[in-house]
């Protein structure tokens, strides 16, 4: 579930990350769920560009490394219940910050950004791509 767009972490200048996020998310998987820091490229430029995937993973994982993912996770959990509350759903019974066990930066392509993904070489263990398919918009993961 995705939760947050266009998310902007408060002083990232000050604590030394770019601090900008496609998209916040979790995923739930036996019990236990991921934040989902999402980026999504489109362009070629976009994944080769001065702001490319390169950049984004690095800045990420320092943003991840820094601590601030454990902030996210509280946010996380009352951003769900928000969205329950406003769509008239369950909160899942089982999300606490506790629960929110992983974290991962995934790199979402489409487009012309599919073709020039095999030039981004991820160097963190928590990166995962994800491609687009043209028409359907199904998902096959590297």
């Amino acid at each position: 579930m995705y939760y947050d767009l266009e998310y902007t972490e408060p002083n990232a200048k000050e604590k030394g990350v770019h601090g900008r996020i496609d998209l916040l998310g979790l995923r739930a998987e036996h019990g236990s769920y991921t934040l989902l820091l999402t980026e999504l490229k489109s362009t070629r430029d976009a994944v080769l560009g001065k702001s490319g995937a390169k950049e984004h993973e690095a800045d990420s994982a320092k943003y991840l490394d820094m601590g601030l993912g454990d902030k996210r996770k509280a946010e996380a959990c009352d951003a769900v219940a928000l969205l329950c509350d406003l769509f008239k759903k369950p909160f899942p019974h089982d999300l606490t910050p506790e629960k929110i066990t992983d974290a991962q930066i995934k790199f979402v392509f489409s487009d012309s950004a599919a073709a020039a993904e095999s030039l981004f070489r991820p160097k963190d263990p928590r990166t995962v791509k994800v491609f687009l398919c043209e028409k359907d918009g199904t998902e096959r993961s590297n």
